[in-house]
C-alpha cells in the first residue's frame, strides 16, 4: 500500500484525475478542497491549494492538522515558458527552483529523468508576452515560470516530506495572453456567465482567449497522460 498526495492549484489542473480515481470530497473550505480515494488498496489524496505562495503556506496548515501520513507529494499545474524551445503541451520537471524576491535556490533530484537542467522562477503574478520577453533577456537561464512551486519545495523541505514537481507549459513565449479579467473568470467555473458578458465587452480580445482556451485544453490533456503514467509506477 502506498499514500499519495496530488496537489494542484486550481480544479481544471486536477478533476480529470479526481473523476478517474472516483475521489470523494474529504474537506472544504472557502478556498480550499481535498479529495480522497482508495484505489487498489492504496490511499490518493487529491488537494486544491489555490493561486500563489500564500495559499500553499496556508494549504500546509490545513494539511498539518489532518494529520495524513504519505508516502510523497505530486505537485502538478501550468507553467509559461520563457525558453522558445517550449512549446504548448510540454512537460517539463524543474531541477533548479528560484524565488525572484528570494537568494535561496532549490535544487531538485529529477528522478523522472524527462528533462535536464530545467530552472523554474516562481513568480507573484501572471505574466504576460512583454513580462516573459523581458525576463528572457534579463535572465536567461529561466526555462519557465508559475507561482507556486517555489513554495511548494519550502513547505515540503521543512516538514521532510518528499516531493515531485510536474509541470506542462500552457503559454509558450510568444503568446498573447488576454486581459487578466478574462483569464481570471475563465478559471472560475461559477462565473460562466461573467465570462461571456465580459468577452461581448472586450470583444477585441477574442482572438486571444480562443488561442489561451485551446491552448489551456492541451495542456490538460498532456499533463493528465503524465501524471497518470507517473501514479502507474507506484500502484499496480
Amino acid at each position: 500500500m502506498i499514500n499519495i498526495f496530488i496537489l494542484s492549484s486550481m480544479e481544471i489542473e486536477i478533476i480529470d484525475l479526481i473523476n478517474k480515481y472516483n475521489a470523494k470530497l474529504l474537506l472544504e473550505n472557502k478556498k480550499f478542497k481535498i479529495y480522497y480515494s482508495n484505489y487498489n488498496n492504496n490511499n490518493l489524496y487529491f488537494g486544491i491549494s489555490g493561486i500563489g505562495g500564500k495559499n500553499i503556506n496556508n494549504f500546509f496548515i490545513i494539511f498539518d492538522n489532518l494529520n495524513i501520513n504519505i508516502d510523497f507529494l505530486i505537485s502538478i499545474g501550468f507553467a509559461g515558458a520563457t525558453n522558445e524551445k517550449l512549446k504548448v503541451g510540454n512537460i517539463v520537471i524543474p531541477s533548479n527552483i528560484f524565488n525572484k524576491n528570494n537568494s535561496k535556490i532549490f535544487k531538485i533530484e529529477n528522478k523522472i529523468n524527462l528533462n535536464n537542467n530545467i530552472n523554474c522562477l516562481t513568480v507573484n503574478k501572471v505574466y504576460f508576452k512583454k513580462d516573459k520577453i523581458i525576463l528572457k533577456d534579463k535572465s536567461n537561464n529561466i526555462d519557465f515560470i508559475d507561482m507556486e512551486s517555489f513554495y511548494i519545495c519550502e513547505n515540503c523541505e521543512k516538514r521532510k516530506i518528499k516531493f515531485f514537481i510536474i509541470r506542462c507549459i500552457s503559454d509558450d513565449l510568444l503568446l498573447e495572453l488576454p486581459n487578466i479579467k478574462l483569464i481570471s473568470l475563465y478559471f472560475n467555473k461559477n462565473r460562466k456567465f461573467d465570462l461571456y458578458i465580459n468577452l461581448i465587452k472586450n470583444f477585441n480580445e477574442i482572438i486571444k482567449f480562443i488561442k489561451f482556451h485551446i491552448n489551456i485544453k492541451k495542456a490538460k490533456k498532456s499533463l493528465y497522460r503524465e501524471v497518470i503514467k507517473f501514479i502507474s509506477k507506484y500502484i499496480i
